[in-house]
């Protein structure tokens, strides 16, 4: 989380996105998905900047 951030703080704008994409089992994956819980969202105010953090799951190492 810190890393994300980290680069984040690197642009000068008024509003920055970063999203971190993490592997799930495919299993996984569909649970989270079906509740709507695959991606989480953050909004920082760091100073006069907005930053948005998005953790979005992926499924990895099977067909989907």
């Amino acid at each position: 989380m810190h890393q994300i951030l980290a680069y984040a703080s690197l642009f000068d704008a008024p509003e920055v996105r970063a999203i971190l994409i993490y592997p799930l089992r495919e299993r996984t994956w569909r649970a989270l998905s079906d509740r709507g819980r695959d991606i989480s969202v953050a909004e920082l105010l760091s100073g006069r900047r907005r930053v948005r953090l998005e953790l979005r799951g992926l499924p990895f190492g099977a067909a989907v």
